[in-house]
């Protein structure tokens, strides 16, 4: 089987995979140093599937004190 070497399709793929998801690390990072004074020593000791649970848990929560203020 022969490989077709595009070289734009690969960098929209690389792009699509890491840019946009370092972009929604970076938003999530951002609504836990404003919201709930994290600070970038925090990060440096947390992983990434750790910011990603405090992020759902806070989205969870934020979107039941919606509801409940409706």
């Amino acid at each position: 089987s022969r490989f077709l070497y595009n070289k734009y399709i690969i960098i929209n793929i690389i792009y699509l995979c890491f840019v946009q998801q370092h972009d929604s690390l970076i938003q999530q990072q951002l609504l836990l140093m404003q919201q709930y004074h994290f600070t970038y020593q925090d990060f440096n000791n947390l992983s990434i599937n750790s910011i990603n649970d405090y992020t759902r848990v806070i989205n969870v929560k934020l979107n039941k004190n919606d509801g409940a203020t409706k």
